[in-house]
């Protein structure tokens, strides 16, 4: 009586401590038990994960089940000779058996050497909710910026995004009217105290008449948009790549291998808007020359 008594009492008496500590691990036992686990079987065998030892039927074993805002989070164990591509496989398949609308397959990493496991451990993150159907509002912008993690929306997750500006090359892509632009301005924005101060420095290319990066004409130090053709454009790309590579030798004469931006050697940040305008000229040895340009940068 007092363990059936026990949790609706605390939930009436201090219904905040009870929404903050209990009601997580009841609603996690409640989808372990009567959400996965009375499907679970007949779930494993239907997307193709149960195997056979003999006349003798096995499944990968459900380990525990946890929640998130977005996501349920399902914990389990393969057998031997499974494979976490052969859960991928049936990623789609599994999010269709529990009404999801995804299923992301991610390998748990057991770091406790000495507690490593034989088995391979698998979790299956299946949405619920979509954390990206609202508008995203604005975050707060950092002054001065980490260059290195520059919030710039939300994750599927409802997680910041942090995007991760130097070392490395990003290309976005996605259909028409996605939001592509949405990231270039959201970086842009979060990287402005760093513009602003001089530590970054925008090159910008926008080969479709200037319609992308005009609004924001003013942060850029380089620019070819309005009325920019190819050879504009050529000779730009060339004097980014030999200041890249004399940029290198410095480093390699002082022995350094990573950038830290100062007022006198900044990091310089190319856009490119439509790189397939770029790519496809019909100009067959002007295309050659920027597609070797682009690649000497990503290399």
């Amino acid at each position: 009586g007092a363990i059936v008594g026990a949790p609706p009492l605390w939930a009436l008496l201090h219904g905040d401590s009870f929404r903050r500590l209990a009601a997580p691990a009841v609603r996690n036992w409640w989808l372990r038990v009567g959400v996965y686990g009375s499907r679970w079987e007949e779930a494993m065998t239907n997307c193709a994960l149960m195997k056979r030892y003999g006349s003798e039927p096995r499944y990968p074993e459900l380990l525990r089940v946890g929640s998130s805002p977005y996501f349920d989070h399902v914990f389990t164990k393969l057998l031997p000779g499974q494979t976490v591509a052969s859960v991928q496989l049936a990623s789609v398949a599994l999010a269709d058996t529990w009404g999801s609308d995804a299923c992301r397959v991610h390998r748990v990493r057991d770091t406790r050497r000495f507690l490593r496991r034989r088995h391979t451990r698998v979790r299956l993150d299946l949405q619920r909710r979509d954390a990206l159907l609202e508008v995203v509002e604005p975050l707060p912008i950092e002054d001065p910026p980490n260059l290195d993690a520059v919030p710039v929306g939300r994750t599927e997750y409802g997680e910041t995004w942090y995007f991760e500006l130097l070392d490395t090359h990003t290309l976005i892509g996605g259909a028409t009217g996605s939001g592509k632009a949405s990231v270039l301005w959201s970086l842009l924005r979060g990287i402005g105290p760093a513009i602003r101060d001089g530590l970054v420095e925008l090159w910008g290319i926008d080969p479709k008449g200037g319609q992308e990066f005009t609004h924001g004409r003013e942060m850029f130090t380089r620019y070819e948009g309005e009325g920019a053709d190819i050879p504009e454009v050529l000779a730009m790309l060339r004097e980014l790549v030999a200041y890249m590579e004399a940029r290198s030798r410095k480093f390699a004469s002082a022995k350094r291998r990573k950038h830290e931006p100062t007022l006198e050697d900044p990091v310089i940040v190319c856009l490119i808007d439509e790189l397939a305008d770029l790519t496809m000229c019909s100009d067959q040895t002007a295309k050659k020359e920027i597609i070797g340009l682009i690649e000497k940068v990503l290399r």
